[in-house]
């Protein structure tokens, strides 16, 4: 690896071959720069997340198709006591023909979910449905029409999953226990999209499940479609575009088409969020420099809370930190509680006399990045300065610099440096005992959570 900095985004976008990946990853360990390029390419993916959110609230638009509300799905549980006692009819009495294309096909001319299904009875292709309601009745699943699949289990699933309704995921799941095949593990991501619950990590799941039916197959159209899916679900927008790309290029009628349409979607919306982030990256360097106020989405930009930070280490009168109590408001509100209100009181009534002087200093600093200035300011007086300037070392902490962090952190008695402590912890130890690392890394990912401190999540 020529120059590892060049490298970080290739390995954000998972194309960074896997014999450079060790070495990349032991680079971004000690590698501030990389560190804080891989924390803002992260924040892009959220406002990317967000976008998509604000994006599927507005109509006309795609909506997820659920059952109307007098046939949930535990109503099945009736249904597969018939489909039981039908099963044994089948023996004695078999069908004289197989099961109506419909059982795949519950809505005519178009399909009920996003994903696609590997069963070659429901590959046909067929345009998503578009409606403005939040829900749409659908034929109740005819039971006698399962019953002649006998244990044709991929044909049973697919049938499940086409009708869109997450509470026939378990029973879809069920039926490809023992399929192995790469349409198995393709329908096992259909699953995982169809029920699509973040707090479940389907789209990991079904992340995970395409992948592995693309190992064994590398042009199996249905898992590149889901596995495109699944990166959209992650956040993971250029990602999923390249992978639709992927799937336009099989040729496959109809299918396509509509992967071409979604890859030029997903990058105009890629580009849409880069543009309101350097919107917002550029105001909040502005706050930095002279501003007191963000608006926007400059003040929800996960970024924009670090700097806040160092916009209270800049001013170098209690006044100027004063005007920025509003803002501090604000930022608390999201998160709740009231640390940066706390923080910017307890700065305004710093002595400046002994302040001032340090606070030009850290101007310098973020100006040069020196690091012979940040190393005189960790031993400052001023907690929060000499933070800031220990988030500008070019290198891992060390035990004594360790100690000199903690103690820094326990003057401020703020959540946001908690959570920097307990990772700068998790690195020390790293070298040694990595399961004690993790357990570090967890319990800081819950302290971010629970002060809902989401660019501390991110970094988590």
């Amino acid at each position: 690896m020529a120059d590892p900095h060049q490298a970080l985004g290739r390995f954000f976008d998972g194309e960074l071959p896997e014999s450079e990946v060790d070495g990349f990853r032991t680079h971004l360990a000690s590698c501030r720069r990389c560190q804080a390029e891989l924390d803002e390419l992260m924040q892009l993916d959220v406002l990317g997340m967000r976008h998509l959110q604000l994006q599927a609230l507005q109509g006309p638009r795609v909506v997820p198709i659920k059952p109307a509300r007098h046939r949930p799905w535990w109503g099945w549980a009736t249904a597969s006591v018939a489909l039981a006692a039908t099963v044994v009819l089948v023996v004695s009495a078999p069908w004289p023909r197989g099961p109506s294309k419909g059982l795949w096909q519950p809505s005519k001319d178009e399909r009920l979910v996003a994903a696609r299904s590997s069963y070659p009875g429901a590959a046909q292709y067929h345009p998503l449905q578009r409606t403005l309601g939040s829900s749409l009745e659908l034929p109740a699943l005819p039971v006698k029409e399962l019953a002649k699949l006998e244990d044709e289990h991929l044909a049973i699933a697919a049938a499940y999953l086409v009708r869109g309704d997450p509470g026939l995921v378990a029973n879809a799941l069920k039926e490809l226990k023992a399929d192995k095949t790469p349409d198995g593990d393709s329908e096992r991501a259909m699953a995982h999209l169809v029920r699509g619950d973040l707090e479940r990590a389907d789209y990991e799941e079904a992340l995970h499940f395409s992948e592995r039916a693309l190992q064994a197959a590398s042009n199996h159209g249905p898992a590149l479609w889901n596995k495109a899916l699944a990166l959209q679900g992650l956040g993971l927008t250029l990602m999923a575009a390249k992978t639709f790309d992927q799937v336009a290029q099989l040729g496959e009628p109809g299918w396509a088409t509509e992967a071409r349409q979604r890859a030029e979607r997903l990058r105009a919306e890629a580009n849409h969020v880069r543009e309101e982030w350097n919107k917002a990256k550029a105001a909040a360097d502005d706050l930095v420099k002279a501003g007191s106020t963000l608006t926007g989405e400059a003040l929800r930009a996960p970024i924009s809370r670090r700097l806040f930070y160092d916009a209270v280490r800049t001013r170098a009168t209690a006044a100027e930190v004063m005007a920025l109590l509003p803002l501090a408001d604000q930022f608390d509100q999201q998160s709740g509680g009231s640390s940066l209100h706390d923080y910017v009181r307890w700065a305004a009534g710093r002595n400046f006399k002994v302040r001032g002087p340090v606070v030009l200093e850290y101007r310098r600093l973020l100006d040069s990045n020196d690091q012979s200035v940040a190393r005189a300011l960790s031993g400052s007086s001023e907690d929060d300065i000499a933070l800031g300037a220990m988030a500008m070392f070019g290198h891992a902490l060390d035990a004594e610099e360790l100690r000199k962090l903690e103690a820094h952190v326990k003057a401020l008695n703020d959540p946001w440096f908690d959570v920097y402590l307990l990772q700068m912890q998790s690195q020390f130890v790293g070298v040694k005992d990595l399961q004690e690392a993790r357990k570090l890394l967890e319990r800081a990912l819950q302290v971010a959570d629970a002060s809902r401190l989401q660019y501390r999540s991110l970094q988590m």
